[in-house]
């Protein structure tokens, strides 16, 4: 288990200097993630801020069991749907994405 909190430190850390390196002021950062709860569950979820400001939250579940990737793949859609309407320039980073390269 400590090697996941510290990855997620590491994770965080890197995203942190990603964006102060590469986003403007008035660029969003969001945050994506899928969850899965076998045999019980599954859930997406994303964060849209702008400087340290949340300018959007949504999120939702299911009582059935899908992979947590497809629950990923649900909060990026459900994203750039709320993105549509807005002018903003963004920078997503995804748990999913990020586990799936720590595989490798």
């Amino acid at each position: 288990m400590a090697k996941i909190e510290g990855n997620n430190v590491l994770a965080q850390a890197e995203v942190q200097t990603l964006t102060s390196e590469k986003s403007s002021e008035y660029d969003v950062i969001i945050y994506t993630y899928g969850s899965v709860t076998q045999h019980v569950q599954s859930s997406w979820a994303f964060t849209a801020q702008v400087r340290e400001d949340v300018v959007k939250k949504d999120s939702d579940g299911f009582a059935v069991t899908a992979s947590s990737f497809t629950m990923e793949i649900m909060a990026v859609t459900k994203t750039i749907v709320w993105l549509e309407s807005h002018t903003f320039y963004p920078y997503m980073f995804s748990q999913g994405l990020n586990e799936c390269a720590q595989e490798d």
